[in-house]
């Protein structure tokens, strides 16, 4: 079938009218209206083309106009312009006007060598001598351009399409296509010099030796840039299967009506070096973030050295249904009061809200997880299972099931970590020549600037996906679009206890015994669920036993390991880690940002 202006095939499903070639580029038209621009060896070698349906009698008259501004569209400025001026004349010739309305003429019109009470065969010959062509042409030209409009004017020479796969066997296509993705698609990436053996190879297995002959390596190397575009069969190995993992189908949209509908969780690099003053060594770190999709917020976060583990995946659900508190420095405008929530008066009682950031603070219903060790571990299934969240996992290596997040991370690598020392870039072709070198805050010290990007530039930055229905040009910042929701999706205001309440998310990441270490004397800052206040457990010493670092003893007053009191089950999921984490990371924290004169238990909270 031969791809001509106006000829009519079916593609996806749909038939469509080819209404514009140039720039090797075919411009098609649906039944429905709708225009798109595609190349030729994509079209004619997806298996939904064919020779459509001839649209009925007098359909074309209807969008002739659509189609000739979608046909002077592709033209270059000076073929339009010729293109213009032809049809200028043959409405001269026909209305005495250039315009073809009286009311427009311009300077020298009406002519009377074109007045419309002479014949049109005397007209004719006086344009044709005025153009320098003979009468024929002046007749073809206006009897295709009463056809067809613009279309009939152009030279069909300069428009003509060719396949440029006609003569290529369609066992050789079949045989390319099946080469990259079988192999070529995973292995290290290689030549066409290697391609083409390899085809032939696959031809030999499949039809018998020698039925089906690869063309000289030219041939071949022409095909094989049609075939394989935009699958970079010989570019970098990385980009290569990251474009094999793209569905082949159109995205689906993820949307959620209410804060806490969907959470999606997941780790990624952060792209900053950290560094280690106490050991004078340098460590990559991994961020794991939970985004509210409702609300495009960044509910909670964890920054962690040489991997992510089962308990930081915990405490990020945990952080999520808590309060980000404040911290000394940050000015007044980005307190929690100022959300200006319909139920501010409630949280204002909590002595942690009043102490607390602009962060929005919610219960996660489902959230959608990768099947990353951290993620998949039993001990997130089970915090997720005791507090009723549903978990849904993404299937592997498709980061387009999880969009929002994977655009968080891209974001927090523009605005965040590229101003940050020790910036390695997203890759290796990125990055600087002694990165190290540069690097000079601790995880600590990172995950305090984060914290602190997050509540001021993050939540308060106006997002291209938030908007006000019904006001598509209106963008909301994450803030902006939390304070509308929960008017719409309501609240309710907890009681204030003085204990844990049973079935949050501080009973469940502690629990109520006491808490024996074999370090030293701490303490372990319990974080609770929304409306729940915090408190501290301690871990006793006696006199006889404070001076030893290896003991602590018990209530029976006898030295006593932590393996004895903690059932195994705690210890293995979150308790015994949330002791490590809270303390030796956040109890760093707080004491580096005590104010003049302030206590070091006054700072960690009551």
């Amino acid at each position: 079938m031969r791809l001509a202006l106006g000829t009519t095939i079916s593609f996806e499903g749909e038939n469509h009218q080819v209404v514009g070639l140039g720039d090797g580029m075919v411009r098609l038209r649906s039944e429905s209206g709708v225009m798109q621009l595609i190349l030729p060896s994509v079209l004619v070698s997806d298996s939904s083309f064919g020779e459509g349906t001839e649209p009925a009698a007098g359909a074309d008259v209807a969008s002739s106009a659509a189609g000739d501004a979608a046909l002077l569209e592709g033209l270059t400025s000076s073929r339009k312009d010729e293109l213009m001026l032809l049809q200028a004349h043959l409405l001269e010739m026909t209305t005495d006007y250039r315009s073809g309305e009286p009311g427009s003429a311009v300077a020298g019109e009406p002519r009377l060598e074109f007045d419309p009470s002479l014949t049109l065969g005397v007209r004719v010959q006086a344009k044709a001598a005025e153009l320098g062509c003979s009468a024929a042409v002046m007749w073809k030209r206006l009897r295709r351009w009463r056809e067809s409009g613009l279309q009939g004017l152009l030279d069909g020479r300069t428009t003509r399409m060719s396949d440029p796969l006609g003569r290529a066997d369609p066992r050789l296509i079949e045989a390319i296509l099946t080469q990259h993705t079988a192999a070529e698609e995973d292995d290290s990436t290689g030549g066409l010099d290697r391609l083409r053996p390899r085809v032939q190879r696959r031809l030999d297995a499949v039809h018998g030796q020698g039925v089906v002959q690869v063309p000289p390596a030219r041939t071949f190397s022409r095909y094989a840039a049609i075939v394989l575009r935009g699958r970079y069969t010989t570019g970098q190995a990385k980009t290569r299967q990251t474009a094999g993992n793209r569905p082949d189908k159109v995205y689906d949209v993820i949307t959620a009506s209410r804060p806490g509908e969907v959470v999606m969780i997941d780790t990624s690099w952060l792209d900053v070096v950290a560094y280690d003053p106490e050991h004078d060594v340098t460590m990559s770190v991994e961020i794991t973030i939970a985004v509210d999709i409702c609300t495009r917020s960044l509910l909670a976060w964890r920054l962690n050295p040489k991997g992510t583990k089962a308990v930081d995946a915990g405490l990020v659900i945990a952080d999520a249904l808590t309060p980000e508190p404040m911290r000394p420095g940050w000015p007044e405008s980005v307190r929690h009061a100022q959300l200006r929530l319909p139920c501010e008066p409630l949280l204002s009682q909590d002595e942690r809200f009043a102490a607390a950031a602009a962060r929005p603070v919610v219960f996660p219903e489902t959230i959608i997880i990768d099947h990353g060790k951290a993620f998949a571990s039993e001990a997130v299934k089970n915090v997720c299972r005791r507090y009723g969240i549903t978990v849904q996992d993404a299937r592997k290596y498709q980061p387009t099931d999880k969009p929002q997040v994977e655009s968080a991370f891209k974001t927090i690598r523009s605005q965040f970590s590229q101003h940050v020392a020790g910036y390695k870039g997203y890759s290796v072709a990125h990055r600087g020549r002694d990165v190290e070198a540069v690097a000079r805050w601790t995880v600590a010290e990172l995950e305090e600037f984060f914290a602190e990007y997050v509540v001021m530039v993050y939540q308060r930055r106006r997002h291209r996906g938030l908007v006000i229905p019904g006001f598509p040009e209106v963008n909301l910042s994450p803030n902006d679009a939390y304070r509308n929701a929960i008017p719409i999706a309501g609240y309710v205001g907890g009681p204030l206890r003085s204990g844990p309440v049973p079935g949050t998310a501080a009973d469940g990441l502690v629990q109520d015994q006491p808490l024996w270490g074999a370090a030293r004397q701490l303490a372990l800052q319990r974080r609770g669920a929304a409306g729940v206040p915090r408190r501290r457990l301690p871990v006793p010493a006696t006199a006889s036993t404070a001076g030893d670092p290896r003991q602590v003893a018990g209530p029976d007053r006898s030295p006593r390991s932590d393996a004895g009191v903690l059932p195994a089950p705690v210890r293995q999921d979150l308790a015994h880690a949330a002791v490590e984490l809270r303390v030796a990371r956040h109890g760093a924290v707080h004491r580096r940002h005590l104010a003049p004169g302030q206590t070091r238990a006054r700072a960690s909270g009551p």
